[in-house]
């Protein structure tokens, strides 16, 4: 029992190094981002233990654990959410979404051509306010991926696309904002050496106007069936960790940019955005220095985002600033035309 005890010492002696992981950007020390992962199941450890210690009535031991515990209790509120969902009348109503360039390669889906035909359709059904795309896909000569016309609905939405790459056949890719308001300002805010990007909208609201902020960070890049299964190429956990480290010191940089249009923004702010990273991470954590987080203050149960086989990551999000409030928060998980559910919150501007 002695030395179960002094286990339990060195728990809770290293889970507070841990904790505090996220406040160190990967782009100067990259190993405090893969520290990061252990940050929920190290807390769910020490609350294990603390139970295990509370029941053999060994309180000495027990309370050894309570310092991580209030320090990482935040965490928690990241991990799991429950409230009740009342959306009031004028709210302000934003959708985000990663569409997956609407599956217009056949290795994304078999049966492209009807489910891009039924996602734009069930995104046009929805009425929100304001909705933002991460990796659109737009080809003003198709008839089924004339994205930008077919979401604009003859003016009803405003729109503005920033393009990060093009295709073969002149087609683009990007980020995508859609307002029934008028947009009065816009502007891109631009990753180096990357495929990925962000923008800002300055929405006018009838007297009120708010900057709109859409980022799709880094992409993970990850194998899945490598990380589930451990099959794979040889050196595939090697490479597997390189990916990861190259995203997150990537991801680091891109968050400073994203950081400058928050502090210079002129207006409150709502973000949206696939983050590629988990709530624990440090870009996640910089946001939280700015904003709330929709999820945390209105969502419910654990909100998790990605559609895949990796399915309890929540790595797309809403924020918002000071002057606004969350009235509700939805994780749509039975939309399933992408690899990501969408995001819908309604928001009043206080």
């Amino acid at each position: 029992m002695f030395i179960f005890k002094f286990l339990t010492f060195l728990i809770a002696l290293v889970t507070i190094p841990i904790l505090f992981a996220d406040r160190i950007s990967p782009a100067i020390f990259w190993p405090a981002g893969f520290a990061t992962y252990l940050i929920l199941p190290i807390l769910i450890l020490n609350v294990l233990l603390l139970i295990f210690w509370v029941y053999k009535r060994s309180f000495l031991t027990a309370f050894l654990l309570i310092p991580s515990l209030v320090i990482g209790h935040h965490f928690f509120f990241r991990t799991f959410s429950f409230h009740l969902n009342n959306e009031e009348k004028g709210s302000v109503t934003v959708l985000s979404y990663n569409v997956r360039v609407f599956n217009v390669y056949d290795h994304l889906n078999k049966n492209k051509p009807e489910i891009a035909k039924n996602m734009l359709s069930w995104i046009n059904s929805d009425n929100s306010d304001i909705k933002c795309f991460q990796d659109f896909y737009n080809d003003n000569k198709s008839n089924i991926h004339n994205t930008l016309e077919k979401l604009s609905q003859n003016g009803k939405y405003k729109y503005y696309f920033t393009k990060t790459s093009e295709n073969r056949i002149g087609a683009s890719f990007g980020v995508a904002v859609f307002s029934k308001y008028p947009i009065i300002r816009k502007g891109n805010i631009n990753f180096e050496k990357s495929f990925n990007k962000g923008l800002y909208v300055d929405v006018k609201i009838n007297k009120d106007t708010i900057r709109v902020i859409n980022i799709h960070l880094e992409s993970m890049s990850i194998d899945e069936d490598a990380i589930l299964t451990g099959e794979g190429k040889k050196g595939s956990w090697v490479n597997l960790q390189k990916v990861l480290k190259n995203g997150m010191i990537k991801r680091a940089l891109q968050m400073e940019e994203v950081e400058s249009v928050i502090a210079n923004s002129p207006h409150r702010v709502i973000l949206c955005g696939d983050l590629n990273e988990m709530p624990y991470a440090y870009t996640y954590s910089r946001l939280r220095k700015y904003l709330r987080n929709s999820f945390e203050d209105a969502g419910t149960g654990f909100g998790f985002s990605y559609n895949g086989k990796l399915f309890f990551l929540r790595i797309d999000n809403h924020f918002y600033g000071e002057g606004i409030k969350v009235k509700s928060f939805r994780t749509l998980s039975d939309i399933e035309f992408s690899d990501h559910f969408p995001l819908k919150a309604s928001y009043s501007l206080e």
